[in-house]
């Protein structure tokens, strides 16, 4: 069920995290070179002193060295208690990380209700993966009242930052009309944003619709190219659909579609 949630993350040195006294951030910084070169035990003693002296983001890096195991024994009871430290100091990442532990049952007893309160801080702080994690926990209904519109506006919120899952999921309620309008043309774009980033199912929706006019023109040279990339990628309905164009294609169309194929590269966010 919870394949569709984004992966725990480690805090890095860049703009959105808080601000720190100048001999603070060296340290911290100190630690973020020792951690690049995988000197996990530097990296461990640098933000050690600084979480324990109450530094967020220390905190946070120390949360994920302890849930992965670096420069430390492996312990989701420590990763989550250090999270929970950062996660009270506003710390967005933490805030995430916890929302999922919660969401998964990992080193906490699973509670859906704390989960989205935990994301709900994250989100409105701007974490678009935790925006999409809100999004689907309203669209099952799991922990809050299932609510179509709401799931729609968190996801959208997470697709317009370029989270591809995202995209996905927006580009299937616009197709169903699930939180807003039906609307096959919007369909076919966040499918083809999604499908741009690497996104084989997206590339396998965006496929189909190419091959049929769904929302987008016609074009089976470019389906045939996401399909089979989405094939490559080993996504079992492309393989089917794929079948079902090939027949319909000139030897030419065919040689043109396997060119784009080969030529492709990821669209990076």
């Amino acid at each position: 069920m919870f394949r569709w949630l984004p992966g725990l993350v480690l805090a890095g040195i860049v703009s959105v995290y808080i601000s720190a006294p100048r001999v603070a951030l060296a340290d911290f910084d100190a630690g973020w070179k020792a951690y690049q070169k995988g000197d996990f035990a530097n990296a461990l003693d640098e933000w050690r002193v600084l979480a324990e002296k109450g530094e967020p983001r220390a905190q946070f890096n120390l949360g994920v060295m302890y849930d992965e195991g670096r420069g430390v024994a492996e312990s989701r009871t420590n990763a989550i208690g250090w999270w929970r430290k950062a996660a009270a100091q506003n710390d967005k990442q933490a805030q995430h990380n916890l929302g999922l532990a919660y969401i998964g049952g990992l080193g906490v007893e699973r509670d859906y209700q704390k989960a989205i309160r935990w994301l709900e801080k994250a989100s409105k702080q701007g974490v678009a993966r935790s925006q999409y994690s809100l999004g689907k926990m309203y669209s099952y209904g799991l922990g809050v009242e299932k609510d179509d519109l709401k799931a729609f506006n968190w996801i959208e919120m997470a697709a317009k930052s370029g989270v591809h899952q995202a995209q996905y999921n927006l580009g299937k309620m616009f197709r169903d009309g699930l939180g807003t309008e039906k609307n096959l043309k919007t369909a076919a774009q966040w499918f083809l944003a999604s499908a741009e980033q690497g996104y084989a199912k997206a590339q396998n929706h965006i496929g189909i619709r190419l091959a049929k006019g769904l929302g987008i023109e016609q074009d089976r040279v470019e389906a045939l190219k996401w399909l089979l990339l989405a094939e490559q990628a080993g996504h079992d309905l492309a393989k089917i659909n794929l079948k079902s164009l090939v027949g319909t294609m000139s030897p030419e169309e065919l040689k043109k579609g396997n060119n784009l194929a080969r030529a492709w590269k990821a669209k990076k966010q």
